[in-house]
């Protein structure tokens, strides 16, 4: 089913918030019953990523990197995932990489939150994708 929802992704970029929450409500709901689940979404996340950065896509490789840290995929080495010099140097990217605001640092607008902030939260509410 997870592979379904990644298939349907790449009809419309659009999609990916509301195919990573479903993943998310997914990995809640079954992995202490199939343990092997956390290492076959990471290793799904890690070829996303790669398929991202060839594909120059810092929108998509920012949400797998939320996504990997939200429910502790336990991803360490981004950067060797990521071999397009673009993104890596895309202060986006950068925000989410180093987990703190590289964009409009001086505006006082904080846009960034940790993903341990979101501790017993479940994205599916956070980005609405349910409502």
């Amino acid at each position: 089913m997870i592979e379904l929802l990644f298939f349907t992704k790449r009809e419309s970029q659009k999609i990916l918030c509301n195919v990573l929450s479903i993943c998310d409500r997914l990995f809640a709901e079954y992995y202490n019953c199939f343990s092997e689940l956390k290492t076959y979404l990471k290793k799904g996340i890690e070829y996303e990523i790669r398929v991202a950065s060839e594909a120059g896509s810092t929108f998509e490789i920012v949400w797998y990197i939320f996504f990997s840290r939200f429910i502790k995929l336990g991803i360490k080495d981004f950067d060797s995932l990521i071999k397009n010099e673009n993104i890596r140097n895309n202060n986006f990217y950068r925000s989410m990489f180093l987990s703190g605001q590289e964009i409009y640092k001086d505006s006082g607008i904080h846009l960034f939150k940790r993903p341990n902030e979101f501790t017993g939260k479940k994205l599916a509410s956070l980005v609405a994708v349910f409502d």
